[in-house]
């Protein structure tokens, strides 16, 4: 599988630098690799729960999202993972996905956990994917004007305080701790810069929700007809439930 440079998303990336941009993971700072180290074994992971007492800071950072049950058709398989819990009672999660913010605690809480459009009237691109993965489980079905999963959000609120778990580290320099991040781990619910069997089939899964959303009459069978597409896609790539 051919490497992308994670500044420009040139394919003429050898792992080290880029003939493109002239990006080189050798220019990154200590501090940097450090700070994108973090999330192979963080202080703390929290759930949605523990952010009511605990919550993000209103500052700048990178996040990362991990999990102990991955969505449907969501690849594991070279995933970074953290346990949690005392022995012989201990729980693995697996990072799946690292983001940036400016602000944390409005990226964190307000757009990707409480599904707070954005001003084009758009949510997070994280649960957008995690919402259109889980559309089978949960019978999830995406509505428009704002994009939302309706009556049924709660059924993904309730999902992500059972099988999620997020942490943060503050940084001021977001681009490279998360491009650090983006390289040194294998993330599958990622979509910039970053290439996994995965890629096509959601993105597709997603562009189709959209189109369903949008139209004048969206039904229920349209959206597991396209679910349905995305899984034997899956399968074609060998990618397993």
């Amino acid at each position: 599988m051919s490497l992308c440079c994670p500044r420009c998303g040139s394919s003429v990336f050898d792992g080290a630098s880029c003939n493109k941009c002239d990006y080189s993971i050798y220019d990154v700072e200590r501090t940097d690799i450090i700070n994108a180290t973090y999330f192979t074994n963080p202080g703390k992971i929290y759930s949605l729960n523990d952010l009511e007492e605990s919550p993000p800071p209103r500052r700048s950072g990178v996040y990362g999202w991990y999990f102990d049950e991955p969505p449907p058709y969501v690849p594991k398989s070279g995933c970074t993972p953290v346990k949690t819990g005392w022995w012989p009672f201990r729980t693995k999660w697996w990072l799946l996905y690292v983001g940036k913010a400016k602000n944390l605690n409005d990226r964190i809480v307000t757009y990707h956990i409480k599904g707070r459009h954005y001003a084009e009237g758009t949510m997070s691109s994280f649960r957008l994917s995690l919402g259109c993965l889980l559309s089978d489980n949960l019978g999830l079905e995406l509505s428009y004007p704002k994009e939302s999963f309706g009556q049924k959000e709660e059924k993904l609120q309730n999902w992500l305080n059972q099988h999620a778990r997020v942490t943060w580290i503050e940084t001021n320099n977001l681009d490279v701790v998360e491009l650090v991040a983006i390289e040194k781990y294998t993330l599958p619910l990622n979509y910039k810069h970053n290439q996994n069997p995965l890629k096509k089939p959601l993105s597709n899964l997603r562009a189709e929700f959209k189109k369903i959303a949008k139209s004048q009459n969206p039904e229920k069978k349209y959206f597991k007809k396209v679910y349905k597409t995305f899984v034997n896609e899956c399968r074609s790539l060998e990618i397993k439930k």
